[in-house]
């Protein structure tokens, strides 16, 4: 999968917009929604919702810094 963050000069109707690429990750195994722009009192009480051990915290973690490094949002969302 490609996500494409490098849009610049992204116009709608003539007026310019700011892309931000979103990627929307679903499980019916979850309990609760979180954003990867979200806060660390938000991300622990994702954990602690939806029972993540400790390999699950790290992927999660992971996942949001590579978004928020490359400018692109993820949100985990109950599907």
């Amino acid at each position: 999968m490609i996500l494409y963050t490098n849009l610049e000069n992204t116009q709608i109707n003539g007026e310019t917009k700011i892309a931000k690429p979103v990627l929307f990750l679903t499980s019916s195994e979850l309990e609760s929604d979180l954003h990867s722009t979200a806060e660390e009192k938000e991300i622990n009480s994702f954990f602690i919702q939806n029972n993540l051990n400790k390999k699950q915290q790290n992927l999660v973690l992971t996942l949001f810094k590579e978004a928020n490094i490359n400018r692109f949002l993820i949100t985990l969302k109950r599907g």
